[in-house]
C-alpha cells in the first residue's frame, strides 16, 4: 500500500519513519499532503498535535466509561 494514499492505515507492527508520523500528525491539523504542498509547517503540526491529544484522551476515557459499566 502506498504510504501517501489517503486512507493510508501501517500494517501491524510496521514502524513508521519520523517524516511520515510527522505528516500524518499534520494531517490532523488540515496539512492536505497534496503533491506540490512540500513539507508541513510548524503549525499544521501544531494543530495536528492538540487534535491528537484530544483524541487520546477521548479514548482513554471511552475505556475508563466501558470498564466502569462492566
Amino acid at each position: 500500500m502506498d504510504r501517501n494514499k489517503k486512507n493510508f492505515r501501517p500494517a501491524e507492527g510496521a514502524l513508521l519513519t519520523l517524516g511520515e508520523a510527522n505528516r500524518l500528525v499534520a494531517r490532523l491539523g488540515g496539512y492536505l499532503a497534496r503533491k506540490g504542498d512540500g513539507e508541513p509547517g510548524a503549525e499544521s503540526i501544531g494543530i495536528g498535535l492538540r487534535r491528537l491529544m484530544d483524541l487520546t484522551w477521548g479514548w482513554r476515557l471511552g475505556r475508563q466509561a466501558a470498564e466502569v459499566g462492566r
